[in-house]
């Protein structure tokens, strides 16, 4: 016979052991907590979506990794407006900010970057602030649903929405919006900005634009433009190349298509905003950690915006010339190989926009404003 005395020691000293292993694991966890809270942290604000994701592992994991700094990843719309409203909230603590380089230029004449001496990514662009660092090139093309449209469209076929009946995602921002109305129009793209650059050819993109006012859906960042796409919101858009390739790998219905020419090249830099309370030197030290040659590789790698290798194995369709010769375009049917001829994109005009910017901003605005 068992004695009971004993069992009910054992018992309790199962119990006790539990109860032990239970509260060391709970302090391992407290520990590791504690461990993670003492390290240093940097806050870096960039852009949602899948650049978001892109940046995360190629260049803020393999940071923590070798420097056991935490990066925090914030994201924000690229505006001055947002980050004034911070600045005068007295909420910044970013060490390192993403931004399009049309608005480096002008953040960086009103003081809300640091001078950091980095040199501009062109010399032919003009932008030779020291304010930023060239980060990364996001393409801008048109895209659309596949499932819906099977035959390839080109920019006027984008306006066309007689032909092709359906919302139109749009940047709700003159820069690459106004770019693509001309392009719509039969302006030639070695052409653009001289068009831009006087009161009719301005006029001739803003009468564009409000030809497709009533069938646009806006967007302000490249999540946006893709979530567009794949809810349905829209049957096309422009968007960033990246963002629908990576969309196209998980989509289970079907791809999207991309007009790989002509297409649009946004460049954006890293900057060190002023005012934001945080150790310099460690912003620095993160952004020449992101702009190291080996970082620039993983996140071409990552965040590829050029055209895939052609692959015959893997061509879904086959290329066409387009029938608006007049724009200079060139597309391809969805999954379709393409030429290694394929012209390279337009880039948005660091120097244009630097100097019309302000002016051409505040008359889009008053054109959203109408009815």
């Amino acid at each position: 016979m068992k004695n009971p005395a004993r069992s009910r020691v054992t018992v309790s000293r199962r119990a006790a052991t539990s109860v032990l292993a239970m509260l060391a694991l709970f302090v391992g966890h407290a520990g590791d907590a504690v461990s993670r809270a003492r390290q240093p942290h940097l806050v870096v604000a960039t852009l949602p979506g899948e650049l978001k994701a892109a940046q995360a592992e190629a260049l803020w994991r393999p940071f923590t990794r070798e420097t056991r700094t935490v990066v925090d990843v914030v994201t924000w719309d690229g505006t001055l407006s947002q980050l004034r409203q911070r600045l005068r909230a007295r909420k910044h603590d970013w060490s390192l900010a993403l931004i399009e380089d049309t608005t480096l230029s002008v953040g960086c004449g009103q003081g809300l970057f640091l001078h950091t001496g980095g040199s501009p990514h062109d010399k032919t662009t003009g932008v030779s602030d020291g304010c930023g660092v060239h980060a990364l090139s996001v393409d801008l093309a048109l895209t659309w649903d596949a499932s819906k449209l099977q035959t390839a469209p080109t920019w006027a076929d984008f306006w066309d929405v007689a032909r092709h009946p359906g919302k139109r995602g749009l940047r709700c921002d003159p820069r690459g919006t106004l770019e693509a109305a001309l392009l719509s129009d039969g302006v030639p793209p070695g052409d653009i900005y001289a068009t831009l650059a006087t009161s009719e050819g301005l006029e001739r993109a803003f009468k564009r634009l409000s030809q497709l006012r009533p069938y646009i859906v806006w967007w302000s960042t490249p999540e946006e433009a893709a979530r567009i796409l794949t809810s349905g919101a829209a049957l096309m858009g422009t968007a960033p190349t990246a963002e629908i390739l990576a969309a196209n790998a998980r989509s289970k219905s079907g791809p999207f298509g991309i007009l790989w020419s002509p297409r649009l090249r946004v460049d954006y830099d890293w900057v060190i905003p002023a005012g934001s309370g945080t150790n310099t030197n460690q912003g620095k030290t993160l952004e020449d950690w992101a702009t190291a040659p080996e970082q620039f590789q993983a996140m071409a790698l990552r965040y590829p915006s050029a055209p895939p290798p052609s692959d015959p194995a893997t061509a879904s369709g086959s290329s066409r010339k387009s029938s608006d010769q007049s724009s200079g375009t060139k597309d391809v049917a969805p999954g379709a190989a393409l030429a290694n001829d394929t012209p390279p994109p337009l880039p948005i005009s660091s120097v244009f926009w630097r100097d019309h910017l302000p002016a051409i901003e505040t008359r889009f605005d008053q054109w959203l404003a109408e009815r």
